[in-house]
């Protein structure tokens, strides 16, 4: 059974309670038992967990009407039920009067809040029950004599409501710091929502296992793409001889081939011409005519694909439009004390050389 959660400070029952009555009720005709309002009697049995029971009831209904006012953001429960109410996004927000938008700065701003007081914010509430819950509503000759007597009772009924206790800076900044970070975890987990919902519809329209596979790595957060990359073009490298890897390194530092050792005629410069020469026989590099210089040899297929996926690294890691945001990049610098570039032989060595360089 759908069922409306009216969310409001006990403080300002007078608003709430006149409010179910004469708006929800008397105006609008909607029965009395689909509303939860723990300030009517009976709302809540008696011998029931009140937290687990509210938890419940927040939870079931398909709409939560927010009464917003001092005394709601002085309420840690009210606060509680705001946030669950707008991760799941079935809020509807108001505020009571005299508080204006600005008033609550800071405390409310995740919210876009419409005045109780304003006959279009009603009649935009009764619009959107009566959408939301298919319900055949009373005629417009009794909404509107009904609401306009609601509204002419509002002001002596605000005027009777006590106001919330005042509170040093000291507590009015730690409060504001604890509902920023709460605002913070609301906006995150909302992101997170939408990001699953187009994921859900992207991975509905693929075509084949290939087509998921794709999807899938688009929806990975940055460090995941970046593991992801590296690990696709080490496995291509790890393919290769050393010397290819080494003249793929070269390539994408200079542009240019690399000499094996400066040092010729060392066991060191044996060592180091014998890897080139496995390469050469894989056809996997080239020698220039006077042996002094050695390149990869980008007609072999695999030392093409091994470099295309390194370049597609640097390219991402370029930070351009499509690329790793600021706060990989920052947080890439922090953890390794380095930039992540693919010329840097810290980086090579690091993430892409499993049989180490020379």
């Amino acid at each position: 059974m759908s069922k409306i959660f009216v969310s409001h400070a006990s403080k300002d029952a007078p608003v709430s309670t006149a409010f179910v009555q004469q708006i929800l009720e008397g105006a609008l005709g909607f029965p009395h038992r689909r509303i939860c309002h723990t300030s009517s009697p009976g709302t809540i049995p008696i011998g029931s967990d009140i937290p687990p029971f509210l938890r419940q009831e927040l939870d079931n209904a398909d709409l939560v009407i927010l009464l917003l006012s001092p005394n709601f953001a002085a309420s840690p429960f009210c606060m509680a039920e705001l946030g669950a109410a707008w991760v799941q996004r079935k809020a509807f927000p108001l505020l009571i009067p005299p508080q204006g938008y600005n008033d609550l700065e800071g405390v409310f701003e995740v919210t876009q809040a419409a005045k109780l007081d304003v006959p279009a914010a009603l009649d935009g509430l009764r619009d959107r029950i009566i959408e939301e819950f298919e319900f055949d509503h009373k005629s417009t000759q009794r909404w509107n004599p009904e609401r306009k007597l609601f509204l002419e009772q509002l002001d002596e009924l605000v005027a009777e409501l006590p106001r919330p206790d005042r509170v040093s800076r000291q507590q009015y900044a730690t409060l504001q710091s604890q509902f920023s970070d709460a605002q913070d975890a609301v906006e995150e987990i909302t992101r997170e929502l939408k990001e699953k919902d187009a994921l859900i519809e992207k991975l509905k329209e693929a075509k084949d296992r290939e087509e998921v596979r794709e999807v899938l790595a688009e929806s990975l957060d940055d460090w995941g793409k970046f593991d992801e990359m590296v690990a696709d073009a080490r496995e291509l490298l790890d393919g290769l001889e050393k010397a290819t890897r080494e003249a793929l390194f070269h390539k994408l530092h200079s542009g240019n081939g690399f000499t094996p050792a400066s040092e010729r005629r060392t066991a060191t410069w044996q060592s180091y011409w014998e890897d080139v020469e496995a390469a050469d026989v894989k056809n996997e590099v080239t020698i220039d005519h006077d042996r002094e210089l050695v390149f990869a040899n980008m007609d072999k297929l695999r030392v093409e694909k091994a470099f295309e996926s390194l370049q597609a690294l640097e390219e991402w890691l370029t930070h351009d439009e499509n690329g790793a945001s600021e706060q990989f990049l920052d947080s890439y610098v922090e953890k390794y004390a380095r930039n992540p570039n693919l010329d840097d032989r810290d980086f090579w060595d690091a993430h892409l050389e499993n049989g180490g360089s020379w």
